[in-house]
């Protein structure tokens, strides 16, 4: 290399060399290392790799992967490196890689020793689909890898060559070496026919003399394109290969298929229906395996059957979480095998960075699902893959529902307020002395009862309640009365019935910021001791990330009320707001179910946060996404809303009344107005106790003898009321007044004979003169 540098001879390499020290006269034909290393790096960051085993041959591999190691250490994964030792078999040292749980494997050694690898990482059970192998050799498409067609582990590699070129050979190095030939006579062509007379003379090494058509060729050779086996062949500046595609392939049933292609500006591009037709391969594969899933007792989404049942295996379980994955199960066409989490708990992280429950079963594989009301959490979700959701919920409040009390007798008097009701009462009183007072002042209300002899008699007032007001003045105040009572009565009628409308139930509480600004009643949630609390962690999560000073000032009463605020159990929780005066947090799906089986409890306000329940699966498990298709079908099919009616709905129906209309729920009932019958009955009352003490009086003003006892009269009076008759003598009669009216009587008579012929009103004016005992008026007819 030294040598064709000193006498300015191009160097052509077909392979990689780590070093930073680049001859000038040196063309590397390879990919430019650090470009190479980045196509690795965009690989383990499609494939969202967390933890994984480098196993390499040598140290070089190390430096071309630099930049995924560097990454990896920045972001704090963990990452195993294991040399290839020749004294250790290779499923020797594929089982200690398995005992540490890892489950991606980077693999940098010789192509041909790749065969024999995966087939002792196949006997020692390091070959399911949960296990992703990423080849840096780009010659993995020359083996014959037929026996392992039938492989779950996903396998994925580069391939520089494009093999549908007829000039391709079976190793990229030849590829690179034709590519290499290929480019030097190009270059020397070009140089010629621009120098037209290229002279090779000969060098001796021992006399170093620059050759000086050696740099015109560099630079010729520079700036030529060619297309090679390898693709388009460019070299730049620094004498590297920066611009090249790569192909991404995978072993699949029908061998090594391309899947992507790599460019060091576009990066990596998957093709369209890349996902599609994984998915649909591995559901193939699916179809008969039997999947292992974790749970833990959950109402009403994992239940089991009491002991003694008879119920065996699968039949045990029942619950909506069930009945999705019998329905996941049915659609995809795989078995599955329920069991309970040991230690019963949903998964959160320990003291020392172990997970427990659930999310331990998946990372240990022991699992290969996990399902129940389990929330999807940024925490949760960086341990273990989740598929989408399958239920939206939320944290929303529980509360009891209000009692509705009973009104008071007198309820009718509250649309007006006390003073209001004294206005009212004074008015009336001041307005009837008003027109009593000018019913006897105003000449128009004073008549004489003698129409006909308007100068005989005294004048008598009519004003009374037969009679219409006949005077201005008058008619003027009982107008403005009319008035004023219409719109009092009206005012009353509207206000009435508002009161009436906030007469309904309505809770001390309508939302969180009015549970937060009280103090009588309590407010908790899950305790975040019990292991199982989505709530408690949402809430503290929410406190520790918000802004809202809501939800902040929330969670710092909680923690400081005593007695303590959380409960050790959803179920708990629930049985203290039936107890009233304190509100649960809890998941809105959760409150649903409780709400559907007892109509005093309700959910209040909005939800605090958004998010979901979702089938947890092991990291990379290719079961996540073949799960998740599935869901959405149900999903748009309906299926789970119908599924979710099932299972929280008692009996598949609303099991509370639904509220009744407006004008039923506004109704007055006899509670309501009872105080205005007492209020009649009571007028009444003592309207009988006033016409009673007027009789007593009245009768009281008539002498002894021309009387009979009090009690006599009283009888005779109720005597001649229930007889209805429409006159009763006078009992002030004297029997002087007797006589007079028969004499009355005889002389009109007699004058009726000649008056008949005469005048027929006069006839009739004497004959009521007579009636009344008033000779006088009729002997002046």
């Amino acid at each position: 290399m030294s040598a064709c540098t000193n006498l300015n001879v191009p160097h052509l390499q077909t392979t990689w060399h780590p070093t930073s020290n680049r001859n000038p006269y040196t063309l590397n034909l390879f990919p430019d290392p650090d470009l190479f290393g980045k196509a690795f790096l965009d690989l383990v960051l499609n494939k969202k790799w967390k933890t994984f085993t480098v196993l390499y041959e040598d140290q070089q591999s190390l430096i071309l992967l630099k930049d995924v190691l560097n990454n990896s250490f920045a972001q704090n994964h963990a990452v195993s490196l294991v040399q290839l030792n020749p004294r250790l078999s290779f499923k020797k040292i594929m089982k200690d890689i398995g005992v540490t749980k890892q489950y991606n494997v980077i693999v940098d050694i010789k192509t041909s020793s790749l065969p024999a690898l995966l087939r002792e990482a196949r006997e020692v059970n390091m070959m399911t689909y949960y296990h992703n192998y990423i080849i840096t050799s780009l010659d993995l498409h020359t083996l014959d890898l037929g026996e392992f067609s039938d492989l779950q582990a996903n396998i994925t590699a580069f391939r520089l060559v494009d093999p549908q070129r007829p000039e391709v050979v079976n190793v990229t190095d030849t590829a690179l070496m034709y590519d290499a030939v290929t480019l030097l006579a190009t270059g020397l062509h070009n140089a010629d026919r621009v120098m037209h007379n290229l002279d090779l003379q000969s060098l001796n090494c021992n006399q170093p003399k620059p050759w000086k058509y050696g740099s015109s060729l560099l630079e010729s050779m520079k700036m030529t394109t060619i297309k090679g086996l390898t693709g388009d062949v460019r070299i730049e500046h620094r004498g590297i290969r920066e611009d090249f595609y790569m192909d991404v392939i995978e072993l699949k049933t029908k061998g090594m298929i391309k899947v992507a292609t790599w460019h060091p500006v576009n990066g990596l591009a998957y093709f369209v229906n890349y996902t599609q037709v994984a998915e649909k391969e591995f559901t193939d594969k699916l179809e008969g395996l039997t999947l292992r899933v974790t749970t833990v007792e959950s109402r009403p989404y994992t239940m089991l059957h009491p002991e003694g049942s008879n119920k065996t295996g699968n039949d045990r379980f029942y619950g909506y979480c069930i009945d999705l994955i019998k329905m996941l199960a049915r659609e995809i066409g795989f078995k599955y095998e329920f069991y309970l989490t040991p230690d019963g708990a949903y998964g959160k992280p320990q003291a020392n960075n172990e997970w427990n429950g659930m999310i331990r079963e998946l990372l240990d594989r022991k699992a290969d699902a996990a399902i129940v009301d389990l929330t999807i959490t940024y925490e949760r979700e960086s341990a273990v893959d989740f598929t989408i959701p399958f239920m939206s919920t939320g944290i929303s409040i529980l509360f009891k529902k209000p009692e509705k009390s009973d009104p008071s007798l007198f309820s009718f008097l509250h649309p007006f307020s006390v003073d209001v009701w004294l206005y009212m009462l004074t008015a009336y009183l001041a307005v009837s002395l008003l027109i009593f007072i000018m019913g006897r002042f105003t000449p128009y209300e004073w008549v004489s009862p003698h129409p006909c002899v308007p100068e005989e008699g005294d004048l008598q007032s009519q004003f009374n309640l037969p009679n219409s007001f006949c005077a201005t003045s008058t008619r003027i105040a009982s107008s403005m009365w009319g008035c004023f009572s219409l719109i009092m009565v009206s005012s009353y009628t509207a206000n009435l019935a508002a009161f009436l409308t906030a007469q309904r139930m309505t809770a001390p509480i309508e939302n969180a910021n009015d549970l937060a600004k009280q103090t009588k009643i309590s407010y908790g949630c899950l305790d975040g001791g019990s292991d199982i609390s989505s709530s408690h962690a949402t809430l503290l999560a929410l406190a520790q990330n918000s802004d809202n000073p809501l939800i902040k000032r929330m969670w710092t009463t909680m923690n400081a009320v005593r007695p303590s605020a959380f409960t050790k159990s959803n179920k708990k929780g629930v049985e203290r707001v039936k107890r009233g005066d304190y509100a649960y947090l809890m998941e809105f799906s959760s409150i649903e179910y409780e709400v559907e089986r007892d109509c005093n409890l309700t959910a209040i306000g909005g939800l605090l946060d958004n998010k979901g329940y979702g089938i947890a699966t092991p990291p990379g498990s290719p079961v996540r996404s073949v799960l998740s298709s599935y869901i959405i079908r149900l999903q748009e099919r309906g299926d789970l809303e119908m599924l979710k009616r099932r299972w929280w709905r008692v009996g598949g129906k609303d099991a509370c009344p639904t509220e009744k209309a407006a004008s039923a729920t506004n109704e007055m009932g006899l509670s309501n107005v009872g105080g205005v019958f007492l209020a009649l009955i009571f007028g009444c009352a003592g309207a009988i106790v006033t016409v009673t003490f007027e009789f007593f009086w009245k009768i009281n003003k008539i002498p002894y003898g021309e009387r009979d006892s009090v009690w006599v009269e009283l009888w005779k009076e109720l005597k001649l009321v229930l007889s209805c008759k429409g006159s009763k003598e006078n009992p002030q009669k004297t029997p002087e007044d007797s006589l007079s009216n028969s004499i009355g009587l005889s002389s009109l008579h007699h004058i009726n004979y000649s008056a008949t012929s005469i005048n027929p009103t006069a006839n009739a004016l004497l004959a009521k003169a007579a009636l009344r005992g008033d000779n006088k008026s009729a002997n002046k007819f």
